[in-house]
């Protein structure tokens, strides 16, 4: 359900909109779903070589999801939906492999999460979600899989009221970031989760 008094977002870090619904007085019912996505930028930039850096990184990552999920529980909220990290534009390199590792930790919080509160806290599995479209790409309809969208200009002036004929045949909108489509195939996953 849509917060009415939540209807922009001021600032982009988790904390920080958390706080802003805070200040608006904004309750959350049982039945709300809270759908709570970060850490990629956490780790944004780290090389695997500096080990010690990516461990403080993924360990502060998740104790801000932590902190976050406990926030919005105290503010009503129930039944929770954590994202991980998606796959970067190619599988299995340091970037990507890098997430996998934030990913492996968020697992863990979020068993952590279920043991110690009332709440139903789930995990949807982007990176498998994703990584299973860039390695069966037909299956889904993709046919740019370790392509960039945004770098093709007729990709990118693809018009969303037009469908997105071309943009819609990419897994990759930039190096990090999914085209429309992908979502909308990830948002039908969770749909399905939800009614398990």
């Amino acid at each position: 359900a849509l917060i009415p008094a939540y209807k922009s977002v001021e600032m982009t870090g988790v904390a920080s909109q958390i706080d802003q619904l805070e200040k608006e007085g904004a309750r959350l019912g049982q039945t709300d779903l809270v759908l709570l996505w970060t850490g990629s930028n956490d780790i944004f930039g780290v090389s695997r070589s500096d080990r010690p850096l990516l461990d403080r990184r993924i360990a502060q990552s998740v104790r801000d999801i932590e902190a976050a999920v406990d926030r919005l529980h105290a503010l009503g909220a129930r039944r929770f939906v954590i994202g991980n990290r998606t796959p970067r534009e190619s599988l299995g390199t340091e970037n990507d492999q890098n997430g996998v590792d934030l990913n492996a930790a968020i697992i863990k919080t979020v068993q952590t999460l279920n043991q110690r509160m009332k709440a139903d806290i789930r995990v949807f599995d982007a990176y498998a979600s994703i990584a299973h479209m860039m390695q069966n790409p037909a299956q889904y309809g993709f046919t740019e899989v370790g392509k960039q969208c945004w770098q093709t200009p007729a990709c990118a002036d693809d018009k969303y009221e037009g469908g997105l004929p071309l943009a819609s045949k990419y897994i990759n909108w930039d190096a990090a970031h999914k085209t429309t489509r992908v979502h909308k195939l990830m948002a039908d996953q969770v749909q399905q989760m939800l009614q398990k």
